[in-house]
């Protein structure tokens, strides 16, 4: 890889240098709680309540969305 190219949470190859000082940890933690939900369920091929799942999704997304949004330095809604 050529010095100053990297993937960005903008999914840029192109460094930005305002995203120098960006904390990767708030995305990090939606995702592991998106692997964690149901974890063991979805493991071992076991059933997961549909309707639950749903509710669930529904909260996370804007939790996802939200520490996305603050990773790219974007305060509006996506």
């Amino acid at each position: 890889m050529m010095p100053g190219l990297f993937t960005t949470p903008r999914f840029s190859l192109v460094a930005d240098p305002t995203m120098a000082d960006a904390n990767p940890r708030p995305l990090i933690s939606v995702i592991e709680e998106a692997l964690g939900y149901e974890a063991e369920a979805f493991r071992k091929d076991h059933p997961v309540e549909g309707a639950d799942l749903v509710e669930w999704f529904a909260q996370w997304r804007l939790r996802a969305q939200a520490a996305v949004a603050a990773a790219i330095g974007n305060k509006t809604s996506l």
